[in-house]
């Protein structure tokens, strides 16, 4: 859901925004959205983050075993 936050956004302002000249909503969207874009970037951190912690055990435990096979 979160990366159809730009278009969303670019609808809700053409059809919102334009359509009736209302800066308050403007405001409003362009509030949402910029929260919205940050959670995604706290998210995507995390999950990077995760990722790697989760990779580097796993090559941890791998690393003794693959050696001595290939010894």
């Amino acid at each position: 859901m979160l990366w159809l936050t730009g278009p969303l956004q670019m609808r809700q302002v053409y059809d919102r925004v334009l359509g009736r000249g209302s800066g308050a909503t403007l405001v409003a969207l362009s509030t949402l959205v910029l929260g919205l874009f940050l959670a995604m970037g706290i998210l995507e951190h995390a999950c990077g983050n995760g990722t790697a912690v989760i990779g580097a055990r796993f090559q941890a435990r791998l690393d003794r075993r693959v050696f001595a096979a290939a010894m």
